[in-house]
């Protein structure tokens, strides 16, 4: 009777401690699937992650990094991007869109945190209040 109990005890010990199963993400797929990556122009280097964007900026000029939430389903698909700063102050949200065709990334957005939303990439649009366009348009890096 006894090595059964302890048999007993040792297959329950066994099972109770098993290991848990391993979580795994799941891979980017759509608009950002095809942004992740390294992009070229205007001379820095455009990183984009999950949820980054990192500027490496020419010689001379301090690498930037923002946080990043995109939305695909609109037309165009949209971004809103915050700089994450060392000092951990919250910076205001800035709202653009975003566009990949190919090997080119296209985006536009207003430096001014409380600017409506571009509707196109046309910087001749403009923003409404006079308020200027900022485009960029990068290639993939190789």
């Amino acid at each position: 009777m006894l090595p059964r109990t302890i048999a007993a005890a040792l297959l329950a010990a066994c099972l109770g401690f098993a290991p848990a199963p391993v979580y795994r993400e799941r891979p980017p797929t759509g608009l950002l699937r095809e942004m992740i990556g390294r992009w070229g122009g205007d001379g820095d280097v455009l990183v984009i992650t999950k949820d980054r964007w990192v500027f490496h900026r020419r010689k001379g000029l301090v690498d930037l990094e923002w946080r990043m939430k995109l939305d695909p389903d609109q037309t165009p698909a949209t971004f809103d991007i915050q700089l994450v700063s060392d000092a951990g102050e919250r910076a205001e949200w800035v709202r653009g869109i975003v566009k990949v065709e190919g090997d080119t990334l296209t985006y536009a957005f207003c430096h001014i945190s409380d600017a409506d939303r571009p509707k196109s990439f046309d910087p001749s649009v403009g923003l409404p209040g006079g308020l200027l366009l900022t485009r960029h348009i990068y290639e993939r890096a190789r």
